[in-house]
């Protein structure tokens, strides 16, 4: 029984909204971190947040915005980019990461061993 209510509570904090602010040049927004796909460094402050429904530009430093997100959903895959584990859809070493929306992110061969062991943790985790 104690097990059960274990993955009952689980499941309860998982259907949670985490909300995250970014700051923008129009001013703060907020964002769910389950709508985000990933985050790619344009320049040293600009970053492109793509989500389900579009892009955003957020004007933070992307050190700083790897601070406010989960661990277990998120994955810093290159020193430009983070990924949502969630959204990708295909990673090959040589080739990088298509994400589900089809965009192209680089793959660090520095991160690959970390990278392809954290998305085989999270689909195992999600799977249960």
């Amino acid at each position: 029984i104690k097990s059960v209510m274990d993955d009952f509570i689980k499941s309860l904090k998982e259907l949670e909204p985490i909300n995250v602010s970014f700051n923008t040049k129009d001013g703060a927004i907020v964002q769910n971190v389950k709508e985000i796909c990933y985050f790619w460094v344009k320049d040293k402050k600009t970053v492109l947040v793509g989500t389900i429904y579009s892009e955003l530009i957020v004007e933070e430093y992307l050190s700083d915005i790897i601070k406010k997100l989960p661990e277990d959903r998120f994955f810093q895959v290159h020193r430009s980019c983070v990924v949502n584990l969630e959204y990708v859809q295909n990673a090959i070493k040589e080739d990088g990461i298509v994400m589900k929306d089809g965009t192209w992110l680089p793959l660090s061969k520095r991160k690959q061993k970390d990278f392809f062991y954290a998305i085989s943790k999270h689909f195992a985790s999600s799977r249960r």
